[in-house]
């Protein structure tokens, strides 16, 4: 029915213009951890939850082989295995697949990050549909970061087809964004048990931040960047916001992104946003 749907498609379509986000006891919502080994502080944030919330929610770890080894990850990036493989000799690939079967009772999924780069909490969406920025609003995090994978790659982040799943990355990984995060997640459960007209989800999006994830900026190109994200940069006449300026990776200067407007998200037909990240620098 349409009151035990989460973030129905048709409802924001409706004549009565209502979205709703109603929550049935039957725990929609996953939270799902540790998809990194190193990451493994952020489960913390749980205790700052109050425990009459997790009637709307269950928690999942994700990679406990790079828990137990303290690594992140043992031999393939868990967050980049996709589509994976339940046959497979190697954890990880096996494991991703387990997770992904999983995953689908749930209605949203949270997967939840640390980074090692200046970004505090920001929302990352791997699909740009109008019920993913719509649910994205419903968190505190001031960017909303929509970052295609691309049909061209061959592995997808762990989340990437779940029809409505996203992550959250915080950094720096202390007591202070612990309790920031956990009450992102208190937030989003209060107004997930409510039922708002979408004109409201929208206004909230006016007060957010909203990037599109473009280039890959290599290492080896000596261009002059920040060393913060979300800050501005010129590239070759274009501008651009930066993003993961410090990062594991080694081959990565950093990402960099173009800001958008949200009468471009819903107004426009959105070509750009069904594109995948390039690497021309």
């Amino acid at each position: 029915s349409r009151q035990r749907s989460f973030l129905c498609r048709r409802s924001m379509y409706a004549d009565r213009k209502t979205l709703f986000l109603f929550l049935p006891m039957n725990k929609p919502i996953l939270l799902t951890f540790w998809t990194h080994g190193n990451e493994y502080r952020l489960k913390k944030c749980l205790e700052y939850i109050p425990e009459h919330y997790f009637r709307f929610f269950d928690t999942l770890d994700v990679n406990e082989e790079a828990i137990r080894k303290n690594k992140r990850f043992v031999h393939f990036d868990m967050n980049r295995t996709a589509p994976w493989d339940i046959l497979s000799d190697e954890y990880e690939l096996r494991r991703g697949a387990e997770i992904h079967t999983i995953m689908q009772n749930y209605r949203v999924v949270i997967d939840i990050h640390g980074t090692d780069s200046d970004t505090g909490s920001f929302v990352l969406l791997p699909r740009a549909s109008a019920n993913h920025i719509v649910l994205a609003s419903v968190f505190q995090s001031e960017n909303i970061i929509l970052w295609q994978s691309g049909l061209w790659k061959s592995w997808w982040p762990i989340v990437q087809f779940h029809p409505l799943a996203l992550e959250i990355e915080t950094w720096p990984i202390n007591e202070t964004m612990l309790r920031t995060l956990a009450e992102n997640i208190i937030h989003f459960l209060d107004m997930a048990s409510q039922k708002y007209d979408l004109w409201e989800y929208l206004e909230r999006l006016k007060n957010r931040n909203i990037f599109l994830v473009v280039a890959r900026l290599d290492r080896k190109k000596a261009v002059s960047i920040p060393n913060r994200d979300f800050e501005r940069v010129e590239i070759e006449g274009e501008e651009y916001f930066t993003l993961l300026t410090d990062n594991p990776y080694p081959e990565t200067r950093c990402y960099l992104m173009k800001k958008k407007e949200l009468s471009e998200l819903f107004l426009s037909p959105l070509p750009d946003f069904s594109s995948p990240v390039t690497d021309i620098f």
